[in-house]
This record gives structure tokens, sequence and C-alpha cells, in this order.
């Protein structure tokens, strides 16, 4: 298991050996083998291909260590194999404190998945050690993502030829992810385990649109959810830019990717994050501090402007914080009303603070962006 993994095997396959190999002589898989594969293959899907992926870094990492070290029994971890562990790595490769969390969970998941004893995970003095790791690699302050508001949107809106597809492209998609509080991964291609958003998941109103979108962060059960986009009378109309994408899309097939180039293929997310930067540079933004996340926290920082309350917020970017309250049930009408208060205040760029420019906008956004998102993961 170890030298296979070393050598890049894909972790969820031994994960599923070592544990067949753990409860093949248990009572009764010993006399059940089909009750045992269901078992592992019940196990096995607990986390996503991505979350696995991550975590297969650190276990690769925990493994090199053992190996270099020849230490004979590393499972279950003791926490002085830990504690050496964490060292080795901010030592000699100058791992941060955020890695090495993530590294150690990765480790701690594979013991929980193969019976082993995660006590020495527990410990008073990995905590301290982890604590103090931090407080020696403060690291640079990140600064806030510029939001995407929808005044800046409208800015946007004055710089692209709609008689360019791209333009027509990368404007859908902006608008959409700014109105419906998009993660951009979910209407765009990153890797392998991304599940793309197809002409199949889009069902249209006379008045709105809907986007199922079938995989997300959040939604660890894989339920889906159904993201609303209004028909409104501005230029930033989320169902207008959509509408104009579709009919222009140069495949049409159910199966087809709802935001696609010209041709036919996926709208990379590489290319939504150069689009961004670029017409925010056209706008005197700092383009280090741009990305596609600025659409999702534009989103929400509008709707904060406007009035909007914390628990709509978090409802409407299904956020983890406070996750309770996902569970409001907003109403077809409630999402109207917010649109139609998009309608309202776009047409005169105010809001809480009276009339707005451009660059007062993006100052109020940069000041205040932690206060109204920060707490939102």
């Amino acid at each position: 298991m170890v030298s296979l993994l070393l050598l890049g095997g894909n972790l969820k396959t031994l994960e599923a050996s070592a544990i067949r190999a753990w409860l093949a002589n248990s009572e009764p898989f010993d006399r059940f083998p089909h009750l045992l594969t269901v078992t592992v293959a019940i196990i096995t899907t607990a986390l996503a291909d991505r979350s696995l992926s991550s975590y297969a870094v650190g276990i690769r990492a925990f493994l090199f260590f053992i190996m270099s070290h020849m230490i004979c029994t590393p499972f279950p971890p003791s926490t002085s194999i830990l504690l050496a562990f964490v060292s080795f790595e901010a030592y000699h490769f100058r791992r941060s404190h955020k890695s090495l969390k993530q590294y150690l969970s990765g480790i701690k998941h594979l013991c929980s998945a193969i019976g082993a004893s995660t006590d020495g995970f527990n410990s008073r003095q990995l905590e301290l050690q982890l604590r103090g790791l931090h407080r020696l690699q403060p690291g640079a302050t990140r600064k806030p993502r510029v939001p995407i508001t929808i005044w800046v949107l409208q800015a946007i809106h004055g710089l692209l030829s709609f008689t360019n597809y791209n333009h027509v492209l990368i404007w859908a998609a902006l608008t959409c992810a700014v109105c419906g509080l998009l993660r951009a991964g979910e209407i765009t291609y990153k890797d392998v385990f991304s599940v793309i958003l197809r002409r199949t998941d889009v069902t249209w109103f006379p008045n709105h649109v809907v986007l199922h979108i079938r995989e997300s962060k959040t939604d660890i059960f894989r339920l889906g959810v159904r993201i609303f986009l209004f028909r409104i009378p501005t230029s930033f109309c989320p169902f207008t830019a959509l509408h104009t994408l579709w009919h222009r899309a140069p495949d049409t097939s159910p199966l087809a990717p709802a935001f696609q180039t010209a041709q036919g293929t996926p709208l990379l997310y590489s290319t939504l994050l150069a689009a961004c930067k670029n017409l925010l540079l056209r706008l005197n933004f700092d383009p280090t501090v741009c990305g596609t996340q600025s659409c999702r926290i534009g989103g929400a920082t509008t709707l904060a402007l406007l009035g909007f309350p914390a628990t709509t917020i978090q409802t409407l970017g299904r956020w983890r914080s406070d996750c309770y309250r996902r569970y409001l049930r907003l109403r077809a009408t409630d999402f109207q009303h917010i649109y139609n208060l998009f309608t309202t205040h776009s047409s005169r760029h105010t809001g809480p603070f009276g009339r707005l420019s451009l660059d007062q906008v993006a100052s109020i956004s940069l000041k205040d962006i932690s206060s109204i998102c920060s707490h939102l993961p």
C-alpha cells in the first residue's frame, strides 16, 4: 500500500483495499463476502473525489516521512510520530500551518477508514505545536478580493462588444455568477472533478430561468440545487445575457455545455479568470486582487449594500457558515422581489450610502468587504 501510494496510486482504490484487508477476517464479513463488498463501497464514497485528491498529498508526505525515517509501526500514528512529522515538513519543506493541518486531516481520515486509532491526533502537544507554527509563520495577509457588484457589472458592460461571441459568453457567465451568487466552478470546467452544467440542466420560463446545479461544494448528498435568474430591465440582466448566449451557441444538443466556447467546448475556469482580471484592469482595479470569486463576493456585497439581512445572503449563496440558515425556504416571489430591487437601485448607482460613483463603490467594497463577507467561507 505504501509503495503504491508513493508511486501515485489512486487513494480511493488503495483505501478500499486497506478497508477490505482490515475487515476480511472479522465476523460476519468472513462468512458473508457480499456484505464486505457493499460496506467497502459505501465507506469509500464518504468523501468527494476532490477531497480525496487533496488528502492524498498529505498522506504521501506522511508515508515518505515514515519510510525515510524507518518507522516500523506507523499505524496507528502515535503523538510522537505526528509531532516529528510536522516538524520535519515545517523545517525541511517550509510547509505552512494551513498545509500541515490539511495533511493531518488526510492522515486522520485514512486511519479512521482502516480502523486505526486516531487518539494521537487529539493530544495537547500537537495542538500547541500547530499553534506555535502558526505564530512563527504569520505569512502575508491576503488582500481582500475586489467584488464585482451590479455597479461594476454596468461598467464592464460598456467595455464589451456583443457582436463578438466570446464577449457574449463572458458576459453571460459574469451576470449569472453575480446575480445567482454562483461559484465559478459551477459554470466552468476546472479539472477532472468538474461537473459541467449542461443545456439539459437549464429550464426556461417566460420571465425567469432555472439552473439545476447537480453538484456543489456544500451539497454533500448531491441532491442538486436550483438557481433562479429573473428577467430584469437592466443592462446586466442575467436572463437576457444567458438567453442571448443560448441562441448563439454552436452546439444546441441537450448534453452540450450551457456555457460553451465558439468551438462547442466548455468554458474553462482559467478563461473566465483571465477575462475577469483583464476587464477589471481596464477599470483601473488591481488585477492581483481580482478573481472569479469576485463575482460571488460581489453578489453578496450588492445584497448587503441594498440592506438584505445575513440570513437571506447566506441562503442565496449556500454558504456553510451558519449552515442551518440554508434550510430557510425562499419562494419564487421572494427571488422576484430581490431582482426588482436590483433594477430599482442599479439605475441610479444608489445604496444605503447614497449616490455612488464607480470609484466610491470600489472604495466601499475594499474597505467593507471584510465586515460584510469575511464570515462567509
